[in-house]
């Protein structure tokens, strides 16, 4: 004959315990006889299957949550766009575009559990107005000027395609409205140039750097001439898109890597849709 030894367990719930007379239960089966009912987001201690064993006991805690939703703002993120433009003076910064703020609504649910809230987490988020970034302009050595692409540029050099250099070079600087075009009929941008175009044709693509690598004009294309080009004061005359940069950028000794026909092509495509990319955000 099996003799079943009877103890009681401790149960908690609702700020109340009770004794409650066992010989061998689960917690589900003690909850049942201290007339508790309970939903499978409370919590169980023990588990709801789990046998209790004499010196044990079982809590239940009352698991509830909480939803609203609140009105945020987003701030405004900086952007910044690394330029050798500011090579003269490297602690300009120039706001290219001005941001503003966003708002969410964002939806939170909060955990409480016995009457007490012990957690919060972002369930749902819904912009109302997106958040616009400032965009600036800073300095950034060797960061290229132009927009455009070309080939790898090692040690201040394109690794393929140099069909001709020019070292030490007068370039001298210029801007004009933004519907400007040059006199080969190219729209005139950052990556555009005046040249001698018998020296280099329309059309050539060319990288621009500064004798001494700290400004990077970059992949430009010839499009454009002027009086200084054709009787020899300047070699090159390249393009800014506000008058205060061309004056920040008067006089530089440059090199010029003019690129063969056949390399320039490759890159003919990609750089007629940044150009075209420029000119739909009113570049």
């Amino acid at each position: 004959m099996q003799v079943l030894r009877a103890y009681t367990v401790p149960v908690t719930a609702d700020g109340q315990t009770q004794e409650i007379i066992t010989t061998g239960a689960t917690t589900r089966d003690l909850l049942t006889q201290a007339g508790l009912t309970y939903t499978e987001e409370d919590y169980l201690t023990p588990a709801a299957d789990e046998a209790v064993p004499e010196g044990g006991s079982v809590t239940l805690q009352r698991v509830s949550y909480v939803e609203y939703t609140e009105d945020e703002t987003v701030p405004s993120e900086v952007e910044e766009i690394p330029t050798s433009l500011y090579y003269r003076k490297q602690d300009k910064v120039q706001v290219v575009q001005q941001g503003t703020d966003g708002l969410d609504t964002v939806t939170y649910r909060e955990t409480w559990v016995d009457g007490q809230q012990v957690d919060t987490e972002e369930i749902g988020r819904e912009t109302q107005i997106g958040m616009i970034p400032t965009i600036q302009k800073v300095y950034g050595e060797q960061a290229s000027v132009s927009s455009f692409v070309g080939p790898e540029v090692e040690d201040g050099v394109p690794v393929e395609g140099v069909a001709a250099v020019y070292t030490s070079q007068r370039a001298t600087a210029y801007s004009a409205s933004g519907s400007a075009k040059g006199a080969s009929g190219r729209r005139l941008t950052y990556g555009t140039v005046a040249i001698n175009p018998s020296i280099i044709p329309y059309g050539s693509l060319m990288y621009i750097t500064s004798d001494d690598g700290k400004f990077v004009y970059g992949y430009a294309y010839a499009a454009d001439t002027g009086t200084a080009m054709m009787t020899g004061h300047a070699f090159i005359d390249l393009y800014y898109e506000t008058y205060d940069e061309s004056v920040d950028n008067a006089v530089i000794p440059v090199t010029v890597y003019v690129l063969d026909d056949e390399t320039a092509a490759k890159y003919k495509e990609q750089n007629d849709a940044i150009l075209e990319a420029d000119t739909a955000v009113g570049r």
